[in-house]
């Protein structure tokens, strides 16, 4: 997760898996697309659904929900791709649906006891009222997709 200085805001785009909230940095993500059908490829890791066109290369498309251990996802035409740069460069993160985009200030973004955020996917936790709201580490992501394709 990037510092920020206490008392600065953040946007973070939020997005639902299953029953749970989670978000990215806002920073990270460059654009948000409609799930449609796309052909899975051979001797891929099994978090990665298949590849989709974007701008005329082809990105891997991540089922976020495999990776975080929550089963894997059924892609329906609800669901939709948020295309996110992290370290390795460019993918798209499968997830039910994008909620919205919040500004929270970075002293609300909480750590992850006990656990440095190369070692999870989940690097941090914002309570909104009632919500509970898991920050996706994007370098953790990539760093486990280059080492399930090696």
């Amino acid at each position: 997760m990037s510092t920020t200085p206490s008392g600065m805001s953040r946007d973070l785009v939020v997005f639902v898996i299953g029953e749970r909230e989670f978000a990215v940095d806002n920073h990270a993500v460059c654009g948000i697309r409609d799930w449609a059908p796309a052909m899975p490829l051979p001797h891929m890791p099994r978090h990665i659904q298949s590849v989709i066109p974007v701008d005329g290369a082809y990105v891997p498309l991540i089922d976020l929900s495999q990776q975080l251990g929550l089963g894997r996802a059924d892609p329906v035409k609800c669901h939709a791709a948020i295309l996110v740069r992290s370290g390795s460069g460019l993918s798209a993160l499968l997830v039910d649906e994008v909620s919205g985009v919040i500004g929270v200030e970075a002293a609300r973004i909480q750590p992850v006891a006990g656990l440095a955020p190369e070692q999870c996917l989940i690097s941090g936790v914002v309570t909104l009222d009632d919500r509970m709201i898991c920050f996706v580490e994007l370098n953790a992501l990539s760093g486990n997709v280059e080492s399930e394709a090696a």
